[in-house]
């Protein structure tokens, strides 16, 4: 029989057990990796993923994750493939929010010299088509080189399997200084939704993007997601967010407590974003593709940018005209509204080398045209220009018009354009209003111009490299016409407008890809990084 003195003994035994396995599992808020990183998830489905959930939402630290990760979430080691070569395996526990983790993982670690590149995944997932020097000589001092420990350090049995069921983890260390410490958990890698978390030295992080900054230095005061997507957008000076813009550089330098320098090349070109917290820590997120990460070793931020180009290549010298003083602006009137704000600018000894015209100088914005009524004597004016010193840059946009001359000669030249997977795919009510579209299965999109307009697939290298060669015609051509001086490549992110918006744009059908259904794997994934969910992260972040 259970007295009540023992009964109440019984009692406080469990809710001491209670307290301290909660307090085993909870993870103070600066270092927390988010398990609901798309707003409004509510208590119930973070719970039900096997994640935490912090009750004390506190309103003076709103960017705070109230879901977050158990701690040793992610993979163990099932057994070493080759020297540089293990297979990791799923641990039990909290899921994958966004799709079903791969049972199974490769891990990859290569010494470029005194860099190192690490590989998690498949070699059948998706690599950007990028050519990289990875034979590159990375050199740096002996006692600045980069290694690499791993854990758990296990020995081998002879059936090939570890002896361990310890979570997984990987550093990457500079003598004793951790530039990587991956034992923050949190590996994750379903189909469409790929995460890697790690500890940092500092919080001297300069780079990613492109995103508006108020400084060159990340603030890790509070967690901040960044988007990275090619998005033709300028930066909103005048409404500070992390939204993605025009580029994507998934690099960073990193300075460590004693003020050496190292980079970290995350290659993925597939939506991405990283959030930092005040850990300090990181956590990438990406939807596609695999964790194909370059640790460069510096030790200074000059030595991390020759090496970093030492791997993606070195970019070209420009002309030395083309570092002077340039302008542009869009909404020129015509050739005379050009000429009077270029004289306004010389007469009030505003120094001026280059003169840029945007798309206003085309004919109803179509590529490689002039406007025969506004822009009359416009090859003659380029040639004052030049007398002057000054040098001329146009606009030109990736999209073509289809039913133009440009198009009908790019087809019969064998020129390739962004299409669609099937035919079933394809908006016949758009495709059969233009005779040189109407069989085909390319897309059709809406931009400048008042009629559709076709992509052309730069990736189209075939063995005549036909694309290149029919873009390369267009521009010597339009040389003929005006003599410029370089060229402004704009649009190229692609950028489409109105996509999937019911009403029509400009009196066009609008592109609508597919959003329900099994074609919808691409535009509507299982997660949308920051670039769709901006709105709703500003009034968390800010």
């Amino acid at each position: 029989m259970i007295t009540n003195n023992l009964l109440n003994k019984l009692i406080f035994y469990i809710l001491f057990l209670l307290i301290n396995l909660i307090s085993s599992t909870s993870i103070a808020p600066n270092f927390r990796i988010d398990c609901a990183p798309i707003p409004g998830e509510n208590k119930s489905k973070c719970l039900e993923r096997g994640c935490i959930w912090d009750d004390n939402y506190d309103k003076y630290h709103p960017s705070v994750p109230l879901c977050y990760f158990p701690p040793k979430t992610g993979y163990r080691v099932q057994k070493r493939l080759s020297k540089n070569k293990l297979l990791l395996e799923r641990i039990k526990g909290a899921k994958n929010p966004y799709g079903e983790d791969f049972k199974l993982l490769e891990f990859e670690v290569e010494e470029i010299f005194s860099a190192l590149h690490v590989k998690i995944g498949h070699d059948k997932r998706f690599i950007p088509p990028i050519e990289l020097n990875l034979n590159s000589k990375i050199e740096t001092s002996k006692e600045d080189k980069l290694n690499i420990e791993i854990f758990p350090q296990f020995k081998q049995k002879l059936n090939g399997l570890s002896d361990s069921v310890e979570f997984f983890s990987f550093n990457i260390v500079r003598n004793k200084t951790k530039i990587w410490d991956t034992s923050i958990g949190g590996l994750l890698f379903a189909d469409q939704y790929i995460q890697i978390a790690t500890y940092l030295p500092s919080d001297r992080i300069y780079g990613f993007g492109e995103n508006p900054h108020q400084s060159l230095k990340h603030d890790f005061s509070k967690y901040t997601t960044w988007g990275m997507l090619g998005r033709d957008q300028p930066p909103d000076y005048y409404n500070p967010n992390s939204a993605n813009l025009y580029g994507v550089h998934p690099f960073y330098i990193g300075l460590e407590p004693n003020g050496k320098a190292h980079g970290v090349l995350i290659l993925n070109s597939n939506a991405q974003e990283i959030t930092t917290g005040p850990g300090p820590h990181l956590i990438y997120r990406t939807i596609g593709g695999r964790l194909d990460i370059l640790f460069l070793p510096g030790p200074t931020p000059e030595q991390v940018i020759q090496q970093f180009q030492q791997i993606i290549g070195r970019p070209c010298m420009p002309a030395y005209w083309a570092l002077g003083y340039q302008f542009s602006r869009f909404g020129y009137k015509g050739l005379n509204d050009l000429k009077q704000t270029i004289n306004r600018m010389i007469n009030a000894k505003i120094p001026i080398d280059v003169v840029f015209a945007d798309i206003d100088y085309m004919e109803r914005y179509k590529d490689f045209s002039v406007d025969s009524e506004k822009w009359v004597a416009m090859k003659e004016y380029i040639n004052i220009l030049h007398d002057k010193g000054l040098r001329f840059v146009p606009i030109v946009d990736p999209a073509i018009q289809v039913n133009y001359d440009v198009f009908e000669k790019a087809i019969k030249s064998g020129a390739k354009f962004v299409e669609w997977e099937r035919f079933d795919q394809v908006q016949h009510s758009i495709q059969k209003l233009y005779p040189l579209t109407k069989s085909t299965k390319i897309m059709l999109g809406i931009v400048w111009p008042d009629k559709h307009v076709a992509f052309p697939d730069f990736f189209d290298f075939d063995r005549e490299g036909k694309t290149q060669k029919w873009w390369i015609d267009e521009i010597k051509t339009f040389h003929d016409i005006l003599p410029f001086d370089g060229l402004w490549i704009d649009m190229d992110e692609p950028s489409n407008f109105a996509t999937n918006k019911q009403t029509k744009e400009k009196g066009l059908e609008t592109l609508k890809c597919p959003m329900n259904g099994p074609d919808s794997k691409y535009d509507n994934p299982p997660y949308k990084v920051l670039n769709f969910f901006l709105r709703l992260r500003i009034k968390l972040n800010y």
